[in-house]
């Protein structure tokens, strides 16, 4: 639980000098700022990509956090601080919901044997940090002198509207126009279809699973596909994921699987978006469209292009919000480098897409400064995103738009 004043811990101090007690406030400044061998860490299974931003609110102490483990796997959730991880089980987190999305128990020192369980029953990792810190407890006392934790607030609520949402637009054609460049030069290496087929496996990859299924694209691509059954093109794709046995239909096209088994990320991905199903909408779009994906977008109105990616079976493989991100992140590029659409002028009419991660949190930072924005428009929906994931996951508060906008007030 977060507060500024924060409970004392006498821990064993053994060769370290300074004050016995240890205040819950002086670790929440060891992690935010860092004050441990990163590269330590990384060695422990704890690669720290973003701290996650101090909350004030009854729950975790930091949220939002994003920490890569010993596979390269990206988690993002919350984070709570103890001095001793005893104090997890003494302030009943183990019994309380608003802790099931902890990622990371953050502790000076561990001072019990017993694992940190959430009330879900899910066991949490638990960081120590005595055997990382680069000076002695003493001196980072010393050092945090009257520190107090930084609460973010994005913008300051004296910002105006006009100011907020022109930063905003202005990110998402900042967006937007680095997807056309990219559309550029992936149509010129590759080829039209070849490129969004690409592109398109992509999307349905998800940021978990992106770069694996980016890999099995280009091992079997889009013609390959174009040219079998529904059936084959489906086995082929699973077989190549690791997902199905191996038979002679791979053989006859590729060596073997392309990404190992445990490759492929499950970790909190919904059943109806796992990497069967995903590679199952792969390869009936791909046959939906064997004629050329680059010809199936420019039948269709920019307002219908979305139904051009929806694919259904036995269950629904691509419902209509992942539609609508593949059509900005993919379709509204394309048409706009090679067929002379305005993509700029078309997000500006388009609806928003469902709310993904990225924008979620840049938003409830928005709330907590008292400001709502609410991304009615696709570019306000991509202008988010690139807020966020440009400034909000590294914590560059002062590089961002939004807080140039506050300093100005």
């Amino acid at each position: 639980m977060s507060a500024l004043t924060s409970p004392a811990v006498d821990v064993d101090r053994k060769s370290d000098s300074g004050p016995g007690f240890i205040e819950e406030r002086f670790v929440w400044w060891l992690w935010q700022t860092r004050r441990f061998d990163g590269a330590a860490a990384r060695d422990a299974g704890f690669d720290i990509i973003f701290p996650g931003w101090f909350s004030t609110a009854a729950g975790p102490d930091f949220r939002d956090a994003m920490i890569g483990d010993a596979s390269g796997r990206l988690v993002q959730g919350d984070v709570e601080v103890h001095v001793v991880d005893s104090a997890w089980r003494a302030h009943g987190h183990d019994s309380d919901p608003a802790y099931n999305k902890v990622i990371l128990h953050v502790v000076v020192r561990r001072d019990s044997e017993a694992p940190t369980l959430t009330e879900s029953g899910v066991e949490v990792p638990v960081l120590e940090l005595a055997s990382l810190l680069r000076h002695s407890l003493g001196e980072l006392a010393l050092a945090m002198g009257d520190w107090r934790p930084a609460v973010v607030r994005c913008p300051s609520h004296k910002s105006s509207a006009g100011d907020l949402l022109s930063a905003v637009v202005d990110a998402g054609r900042t967006r937007f126009r680095e997807k056309v460049q990219r559309m550029v030069a992936n149509v010129e290496a590759l080829g039209a279809d070849e490129a969004l087929y690409r592109d398109l496996a992509e999307s349905l990859g998800y940021s978990a699973n992106r770069e694996q299924f980016r890999r099995i694209a280009e091992a079997l691509p889009f013609r390959l596909l174009a040219s079998l059954s529904v059936f084959d093109s489906e086995q082929l794709l699973l077989t190549a994921a690791g997902l199905a046995s191996q038979g002679d239909l791979l053989s006859s096209f590729i060596d073997g699987p392309v990404v190992r088994p445990g490759d492929l990320s499950t970790f909190r991905v919904r059943p109806g978006n796992s990497p069967t199903v995903r590679l199952r909408a792969l390869a009936r779009l791909a046959q939906t469209h064997k004629s050329g994906l680059a010809g199936a977008m420019l039948s269709a109105p920019v307002d219908q292009l979305w139904r051009r990616f929806c694919v259904g079976a036995d269950t629904v493989l691509v419902g209509k919000s992942r539609a609508d991100d593949i059509v900005l992140n993919l379709a509204l590029p394309y048409l706009t480098a090679y067929h002379g659409l305005d993509g700029e002028v078309e997000l500006a009419k388009l609806p928003a897409p469902s709310g993904n991660r990225w924008v979620t949190s840049l938003r409830s930072h928005l709330v907590d400064s008292g400001l709502t924005i609410r991304p009615f428009r696709a570019l306000h929906h991509l202008g988010l995103q690139e807020l966020s994931l440009r400034f909000c996951r590294f914590d560059h508060c002062e590089a961002c738009p939004l807080h140039v906008v506050v300093g100005a007030t």
